[in-house]
């Protein structure tokens, strides 16, 4: 691993740290009216990826599954800017991923630090799940 990949694990680590993974609670009635604690586990995915050789596809399939899964709320896919918007599977995300967020970050930037990523992916941003899928050199 490069210091280049290693600074943006470590970045990612430090962004989505224990505090991401710790599940929302919620509370409801019952339909007859009296108080019951039901606990709704609210899971929001984060898929990294570069547009390395099939990296786009994979995460596309990856996105597509999880959107599906009723347990999965909320699905990101933050990719690295570098990619051919006018490429498959990049072109195809806003029309077959409707209900994924993609945002794109230049995460070959060495500079890219933790406060700016969380700026790109929204202030309140928390993942409870993280795939790595960024080609490796």
């Amino acid at each position: 691993m490069s210091l280049t990949r290693w600074a943006f694990a470590s970045t990612l680590v430090t962004l989505f740290s224990a505090s991401a993974f710790v599940p929302q609670h919620s509370r409801s009635k019952s339909h007859h009216g009296s108080a019951a604690t039901t606990h709704l586990y609210m899971s929001a995915a984060l898929i990294v990826q570069n547009k390395g050789g099939g990296h786009g596809e994979l995460g596309f399939q990856l996105a597509k599954v999880l959107s599906d899964n009723d347990k999965i709320t909320s699905v990101t896919i933050l990719q690295d800017d570098a990619c051919k918007d006018s490429a498959e599977p990049f072109q195809s995300y806003a029309t077959d991923l409707p209900d994924v967020k993609v945002v794109k970050a230049s995460l070959g930037d060495e500079s890219m630090t933790a406060t700016a990523l969380q700026d790109i992916l929204g202030k309140d941003a928390a993942f409870d799940y993280v795939w790595d899928n960024a080609s490796k050199s």
